[in-house]
């Protein structure tokens, strides 16, 4: 009889502790998933979320903001996008104010605009203040921390960086980067063993900005730049992440001839992990990339006989990435200076062309401008997504002050880009 009491006691207290660890687990749950910061249209609880416009009940990292403790006045900007997890810059409001006048009916090539006296770096320092963010993850939750930054103060150490592969970034990238297209809105540049930032890689940030609004721009390299306008992306752009990796020297067990070889697959390598667009450091947008972010994915034709490696657009996981990388893994050439990274995607588009989508000289360099002509000539460009500007081949200098005046495809271009118009500007 001792026995049966023994066995229904416990039974008893096995069901108590059961019901009392459900109703913990089930109000730790729903405190995770309130957010600070937004509005109470856009919390989301009980673990339910929408995504690609399906309703899913699943495990998931939850994103919480947390004010800083500077000021009050700069709260969340929150989107109407459903799950709310980056704060975007205030560059849609404050430094791209001015909308881009650029005339593509006019093509004479002598018209002229008044431009900005003040220097765009000048100009950029006048936005106060500066947003970074710290972030850490536990198992099912991202913690961002909003900080506020006089412009001055704020150097390379203060970006946010993890190495590659951190599953951190990872999940930050999965919850907080995707919407309805298959590319997520995250941008890529590869940049190692260099340091300050010239003047045509500064064009290259700043028409991303522009027109791209990406969720976060990855720096995947040894060291972020420095330099003078290096200081200037810094102040504009908030959500740079350095994903800090040293460039390999060997692919696949074979040692790199090539220095670029290096970047080559560390290209290919990110947007397997993380999708997106890359962009070699001196390929320069022209205007929003949307309509390609449908595709699994985007390369452009720099030749009839290659296909251009400066700008790549891929879904996480693409296929046609993963058989370009299997071209690194079974058929490497490392004496080959463009085999791998131009020649082979060709090959496979032309065996599996479902797997990519191919644009014809709108994101390299149109056929009819190889070597210096874009330079030192000017043609009509308004048909073109972007251009990659091989800014290695020009040894003259050039700068803000000189890209005013400076009357070619590049000039009108850098233009278009800095000043929100592509003309030549009245000289003072």
């Amino acid at each position: 009889m001792d026995s049966f009491y023994c066995r229904t006691l416990l039974l008893i207290l096995s069901v108590w502790m059961c019901t009392v660890l459900w109703i913990f687990d089930h109000v730790h749950h729903s405190k995770l998933t309130r957010w600070k910061g937004i509005s109470n249209e856009e919390k989301y609880t009980n673990g339910i979320k929408k995504h690609k416009g399906i309703i899913t009940n699943k495990t998931f990292y939850m994103v919480e903001y947390l004010h800083d403790t500077m000021s009050t006045s700069h709260d969340v900007n929150a989107t109407k996008t459903g799950l709310l997890c980056h704060v975007h810059s205030n560059w849609n409001t404050r430094y791209f104010s001015k909308k881009v006048t650029t005339n593509f009916s006019s093509w004479t090539f002598k018209e002229q605009q008044n431009c900005p006296n003040k220097h765009i770096l000048e100009k950029i320092r006048g936005i106060q203040p500066r947003i970074t963010f710290s972030m850490a993850c536990t198992e099912k939750h991202i913690k961002i921390q909003k900080n506020i930054f006089e412009n001055e103060k704020l150097k390379n150490n203060d970006v946010l960086c993890f190495p590659f592969g951190d599953k951190c970034l990872e999940a930050y990238i999965n919850e907080c980067c995707h919407d309805r297209m298959p590319v997520p809105n995250i941008l890529h540049y590869v940049r190692y063993q260099k340091r300050s930032l010239t003047f045509f890689e500064f064009v290259s940030f700043i028409g991303a900005i522009r027109f791209i609004r990406p969720c976060a721009i990855l720096i995947h390299g040894d060291t972020l730049p420095t330099g003078f306008y290096w200081k200037g992306i810094l102040m504009l752009s908030p959500n740079i992440i350095h994903v800090k990796r040293e460039p390999p020297d060997k692919i696949f067990g074979k040692k790199i001839i090539y220095r670029e070889h290096a970047g080559d697959i560390m290209r290919i390598e990110a947007l397997l992990m993380y999708g997106g667009i890359y962009l070699d450091t001196d390929t320069v947008i022209v205007k929003p990339l949307d309509p390609l972010r449908k595709y699994s994915c985007t390369m452009s034709k720099q030749s009839s006989v290659f296909i251009s490696s400066a700008f790549i657009m891929a879904e996480k996981n693409a296929t046609f990435l993963q058989k370009w990388l299997d071209g690194y893994r079974y058929r490497y050439k490392p004496m080959s200076y463009i085999f791998n990274a131009m020649e082979f995607p060709k090959y496979i588009y032309e065996k599996f062309k479902d797997h990519i989508h191919i644009e014809y000289g709108t994101l390299s360099r149109p056929l009819t401008q190889i070597g210096f002509k874009i330079y030192n000539t000017n043609f009509r460009w308004g048909g073109i997504y972007g251009i990659h500007l091989f800014s290695r081949s020009y040894r003259k200098p050039m700068t803000v002050k000189l890209v005013k005046y400076f009357n070619s495809t590049v000039g009108s271009i850098c233009r278009h880009v800095l000043f929100g118009n592509k003309e030549l500007c009245f000289k003072n």
